[in-house]
């Protein structure tokens, strides 16, 4: 994967350090716009020791609904626990989140759905996050995360088409943040949930907004 994106895939990723520190107390990997299922090549930017914890230790929730799909068969293939959820607070969540074990790593989409072209969901209505990541930042305490900020991915792999745009350069921006410091922030909030879903949202903007002045 890493020489299939380093070939064909170009991406600029600003980061503090020579490479990204995924160190052995980064256990969550937060993705923010979420925007086309050739996403799955940013484990080319991962150093070589990442890739092998992930290979053995990644836990990732799939839409039941895409799990079902020729590229939902596909993501199965890459860890040891990608398991489907419906999207609802229901008994799927419930069970995934109680399937996470002190070893694992996760992937989390905070959106929760894939961004359509003017940033909005498949219903025209603008992209929000979703509370589930409020869930998963307290089964993660104690640990470092990885927010990936995206620039997109549309002009690689627009949706419904199903073979991608070689060479077309993509970026990103990578900030590794404690759990613990992160929820304490929002800790004196009412709806520290909420307050969390808000702050993500108007982090990936300021980032979108920022590729525009480039």
């Amino acid at each position: 994967m890493k020489y299939i994106q380093k070939l064909f895939f170009p991406i600029e990723v600003k980061h503090p350090g020579k490479e990204i520190n995924f160190d052995n107390n980064t256990h969550l990997a937060v993705f923010l716009n979420h925007s086309s299922f050739i996403e799955v090549i940013l484990a080319g930017i991962l150093p070589n020791r990442a890739l092998k914890q992930l290979a053995q230790k990644l836990i990732i929730p799939i839409a039941a609904e895409t799990a079902t799909r020729p590229i939902g068969k596909l993501i199965r293939l890459i860890g040891p626990k990608i398991l489907p959820i419906s999207r609802r607070r229901d008994h799927s969540w419930h069970g995934f989140m109680n399937a996470i074990e002190e070893q694992d790593i996760m992937i989390f989409f905070p959106e929760g759905r894939m961004a359509r072209r003017g940033g909005v969901d498949k219903h025209g209505k603008p992209m929000t996050m979703r509370r589930g990541i409020y869930d998963v930042l307290q089964a993660f305490k104690g640990k470092n995360m990885l927010l990936y900020y995206s620039g997109g991915f549309r002009h690689i792999l627009p949706r419904g088409k199903y073979w991608p745009k070689f060479f077309k350069k993509s970026y990103g921006k990578v900030e590794i943040i404690n759990v613990d410091e992160y929820l304490a922030k929002f800790e004196s909030y009412k709806d520290s949930a909420q307050a969390i879903c808000e702050d993500l949202l108007t982090r990936k903007q300021n980032y979108l907004d920022s590729l525009k002045l480039r």
